[in-house]
């Protein structure tokens, strides 16, 4: 029932990426990016600014997101309604998952899920902890699942597994098929998960050094 157009700029509007809001939406760049300029040209006005190698929401951009939220949650409010009255329990489902979750975890969950309530529709949010728990604090999920601590207080947190870091090292490493002292990980240069990742904040702990991070939000140090 939502207007597609609208879908896919919320979908750039949150991600401020085209590849991402692409790879979300199950479509091409370019066909985001035709979808953009569709409804760019329905209003008349330009809604991201493409310059300095960057993506930002332009003031009508601004403007347009608070009521493309609300057309979504009145689509979403009028299939639930519909679908509990004509049948077995339906609806809407918003997940938000952290990276390493919704890669190896959520797949197999969604698929027994879906299996016995098929009439549920289920859309998935990607990104880090922080990221994911700030889309569930602002209602734009319905239940976040994360591999590390929430750290605030505003979420109610339930553990429903244990996980477990492994040191992956090569096998000429001199540190191969040896027992580690935890504190000697703390001066070897580590390849670490970006800022906000709940592993990062599992793993060994360390003062902050300088380095940088890739697209993907892996920080290398």
């Amino acid at each position: 029932m939502e207007n597609f157009r609208l879908k896919v700029f919320r979908a750039v509007a949150t991600h401020l990426n085209f590849s991402r809001a692409a790879e979300e939406q199950l479509l091409t760049q370019p066909a985001v990016t035709q979808q953009v300029k569709a409804l760019e040209d329905e209003f008349g006005a330009a809604l991201f600014d493409r310059t300095a190698g960057r993506i930002t929401l332009t003031s009508a951009g601004h403007a347009l997101v608070p009521y493309a939220e609300k057309l979504k949650a009145l689509s979403d409010e009028a299939q639930s309604v519909v679908a509990n009255v004509s049948g077995p329990p339906g609806g809407q489902l918003a997940l938000g998952a952290s990276q390493t979750i919704s890669q190896y975890l959520l797949p197999n969950l969604v698929a027994g899920f879906l299996r016995q309530n098929p009439r549920i529709a289920i859309t998935v949010t990607s990104g880090n902890t922080d990221a994911v728990l700030d889309e569930l604090a602002h209602h734009k999920t319905q239940l976040a699942l994360i591999e590390g601590p929430a750290l605030r207080k505003d979420i109610r947190v339930e553990p429903v597994m244990e996980d477990y870091l492994v040191l992956v090292v090569t096998a000429e490493h001199e540190w191969a098929n040896k027992e580690l002292e935890p504190a000697r990980l703390t001066a070897a240069p580590l390849l670490m998960r970006g800022f906000g990742s709940g592993s990062r904040r599992v793993g060994p702990g360390r003062p902050e050094k300088e380095g940088f991070e890739d697209q993907d939000g892996n920080r290398f140090n």
